[in-house]
């Protein structure tokens, strides 16, 4: 699970496992208020997907938590 901003790739994300269920990363940016939106890659289906929903980056470098 990555986070993109654009073309350009801002943070890889860690799966947390059981204890800590989740994916965590810390997302940078160059301008505050960039879009940015989540993309993984699926061997089983053999492709690369986009979430629909963006969100925007506040902070120089802004923590994020995923659950799905």
């Amino acid at each position: 699970l990555a986070v993109f901003v654009g073309d350009e790739c801002r943070c890889v994300m860690i799966y947390g496992g059981e204890n800590f269920p989740g994916w965590t990363g810390d997302v940078m940016l160059r301008e505050k208020g960039e879009q940015a939106y989540l993309r993984y890659y699926s061997a089983t289906k053999g492709g690369i997907y986009t979430f629909s929903e963006t969100f925007a980056i506040a902070e120089d470098m802004q923590g994020v938590n995923v659950q799905f």
